[in-house]
């Protein structure tokens, strides 16, 4: 992984530079943590600074008991998601916009329009942003939004079957809490998938192997080896 590697774009390679730094944290090695974190502080990848933020936050407050920490990640991940959608309001963020579009074009078919659809790697976008035209407000280009292009694809069904599956791996997550008191626990783990569900809603990127991927894997991990 590197910068025009195979990450292909820069907030990909935030994300798991985010990744390592947390798993470096757990492990103790503060060099490393450090190096990546001042990495990702250069890069500037806002989602990947803002989960690993999360982590850093959830982490530190579970030492005193999960429940607390699981209620402060969650309260502050819920005001990021708020204060981005303000923020994209006022200002026609792209990522708003898109977001704007995908929830006309659900309401017009609640359906879907097929996998492959909308996106920033489809036609339709590649072409607008080719000529120029970019994110219009009142546009119907769907895209920055990893869920809401899901659901553009896979309609209200597919939303529910991703709500669903987030949930349960969210909560299969939440098992591996170590007790209060212990110096190290992969309940890190549970606060890095809270903040990409949020992160989800304006980056198309949390979708990539270098965000969720390398997390599902980690947490698959954990919680098999729990079992």
């Amino acid at each position: 992984v590197r910068p025009l590697g195979p990450t292909f774009h820069f907030i990909n390679f935030g994300y798991a530079l985010a990744f390592t730094a947390a798993c470096a944290l757990y492990g103790g090695h503060r060099l490393i943590f450090t190096l990546c974190l001042a990495a990702l502080l250069l890069i500037g990848a806002k989602g990947a600074i803002v989960l690993l933020g999360l982590v850093l936050v959830g982490s530190t407050l579970s030492r005193g008991g999960v429940t607390r920490a699981r209620r402060v990640v969650g309260l502050l991940a819920l005001c990021y998601v708020c204060l981005v959608l303000v923020y994209g309001y006022l200002s026609s963020d792209p990522h708003f916009l898109g977001i704007s579009a995908a929830v006309r074009s659900i309401a017009a078919n609640p359906f879907g329009y097929g996998v492959g659809v909308g996106g920033n790697g489809s036609d339709d976008v590649m072409l607008a942003k080719s000529l120029g035209m970019g994110f219009q407000s009142g546009g119907d280009l769907v895209a920055e939004s990893a869920f809401f292009v899901m659901v553009y694809q896979t309609g209200l069904l597919g939303a529910a079957a991703y709500l669903l599956y987030f949930r349960a791996l969210i909560r299969s997550a939440g098992h591996l809490a170590a007790p209060p008191g212990a110096t190290r626990s992969l309940s890190f783990v549970e606060f890095a998938l809270v903040a990409l569900f949020a992160n989800a809603l304006f980056q198309e990127e949390v979708f990539s192997p270098h965000a969720w991927g390398v997390w599902l894997m980690l947490a698959g991990m954990a919680w098999a080896l729990s079992l």
